[in-house]
């Protein structure tokens, strides 16, 4: 690595390590903590540097940006975290609404985002695609009247070509995936944390919350990431001969096109 150059973080935690380290014990400069392996059945000391965590969790992949500016705003809100842990650890309450209003975002944090829910909402995000495309291919005038809703919105080619007969086959042949990436999935995970933590901060805690913590991370949202929720254009996301298809939301409605005897995926909404 070229000299100056700032080394970009791997290992990416999706639950705070200033958390893990008040279960830990020191040995040394590390942390440790007991970890349990439900699929091996075993338990084990281990860093808190390399539990709860995945290479790049965090990490953007939009043009323009840089693919650690997520990571970086949560290692600034992870730092005001550990401070007011330190406190809540001392006064043995939670009387003091800062700092619970940090402790509730944490709360919403680890249940809104981790490996084992991105692969859920990966499955449904697949179910629904699949509902959707079905549901425009329910006989040729509904296709035909979402090829022309889709051409409006500029979402496909004005020479889009593909006829029904010729979609309902490759839908019926099923040689496709449908798929979300990182940044979609991170999008929706930034969504439900606005819907789960009014439901944590509770009466008189809710304006202290919104201005002091989960203030802290909102800005992610318009700051952040416009074209991850906000209303970008369509863009075409090139399939391998699966028919991988990347698409912006959740429920985004997919088309499937030729392109040179291969299946791609072409996403409008």
């Amino acid at each position: 690595m070229g000299k100056g150059r700032k080394s970009r973080p791997i290992k990416q935690h999706y639950v705070p390590q200033c958390y893990l380290r008040q279960f830990a014990t020191r040995k040394g400069k590390a942390h440790q903590i007991s970890v349990f392996d439900r699929e091996e059945t075993r338990s084990y000391k281990c860093n808190v540097r390399d539990v709860a965590c995945q290479n790049y969790f965090n990490r953007i992949d939009l043009g323009g940006m840089d693919p650690d500016a997520l990571e970086s705003v949560f290692s600034g809100f992870e730092t005001n975290l550990a401070e007011a842990l330190v406190r809540i650890d001392q006064a043995r309450n939670l009387e003091n609404e800062e700092d619970r209003s940090y402790l509730l975002t944490l709360i919403a944090l680890t249940a809104m985002r981790s490996p084992t829910l991105r692969a859920n909402i990966r499955v449904v995000a697949s179910d629904l695609g699949r509902m959707g495309i079905a549901a425009r291919l329910r006989d040729g005038a509904t296709y035909d009247a979402s090829i022309l809703e889709a051409k409006t919105q500029g979402a496909i080619p004005q020479d889009y070509d593909v006829g029904y007969e010729e979609m309902k086959a490759a839908f019926e042949d099923g040689d496709f995936k449908l798929a979300l990436d990182d940044n979609e999935l991170i999008s929706i995970e930034l969504q439900l944390l606005e819907h789960i933590t009014p439901l944590l901060q509770q009466a008189r805690l809710a304006s202290a919350a919104s201005a002091e913590g989960l203030g802290r991370l909102h800005h992610l949202r318009p700051s952040l990431l416009p074209h991850m929720v906000g209303s970008s254009p369509a863009r075409w996301s090139p399939c391998a001969r699966t028919g991988v298809a990347r698409h912006r939301h959740l429920f985004s409605d997919l088309a499937l096109a030729r392109s040179r005897g291969r299946v791609r995926c072409r996403e409008y909404g």
